[in-house]
């Protein structure tokens, strides 16, 4: 039950209420991030595992499946075609796909924020 705790003037969109609530502070759900650095952390650690374990199953598939011709990272660098050099080309190239997205992000981010400050 919400307790109606002070009632003060609201500016242009009528009058505003400041609610209370009785519920003993340990059955309140806290569930939200209090710092924007945990949604971040969240991010940084899925991106890490993302990538490593493109490298595992490049590795693992680079040992299982016969290739015919060795992949060539960026259409540049001709890597071997056995588990480490797949596992090279996967973590290299998931890396920059999913990192310059993720890198402009973070940029406009923090460049909005501190705008808006």
């Amino acid at each position: 039950m919400l307790l109606i705790h002070r009632r003060t003037g609201g500016v242009g969109k009528g009058p505003s209420v400041e609610r209370e609530s009785d519920n003993p502070p340990w059955a309140v759900c806290t569930g939200v991030s209090e710092t924007p650095r945990d949604g971040r952390r969240f991010v940084l650690t899925l991106y890490v595992v993302i990538v490593g374990l493109t490298g595992l199953l490049g590795f693992v598939l680079g040992e299982v499946i016969e290739m015919g011709a060795p992949p060539r990272l960026f259409f540049l660098v001709a890597l071997p075609p056995n588990g480490p050099g797949l596992a090279v080309y996967g973590v290299v190239t998931i890396a920059v796909v999913l990192g310059l997205p993720l890198g402009l992000v973070v940029y406009l981010s923090n460049r909005l924020d501190t705008e808006t400050a």
